[in-house]
């Protein structure tokens, strides 16, 4: 007798995986958030520890974001 551990969840065929990431977004239902969204570029980038916190004062000081600091100092 053969020993077959269960296992569980669901698994999505192969074709219906490739056709899922294939298939067109209807943009038109997407919100201005999504679509706004779509038009970014992310960036993650790690930090030393010390680089993190500068950053961290530097926003506080000019009452911004951190992300936008980074943008600034990368530009």
């Amino acid at each position: 007798m053969v020993d077959r551990a269960r296992v569980g969840g669901v698994r999505v065929d192969p074709a219906v995986a490739a056709f899922q990431q294939s298939a067109a977004t209807n943009v038109a239902a997407l919100s201005r958030k999504q679509l706004a969204g779509r038009a970014r570029v992310r960036v993650k980038a790690d930090l030393p520890v010390e680089v993190k916190q500068a950053v961290t004062a530097e926003a506080e000081r000019l009452e911004t974001s951190e992300s936008q600091v980074v943008a600034f100092l990368l530009a």
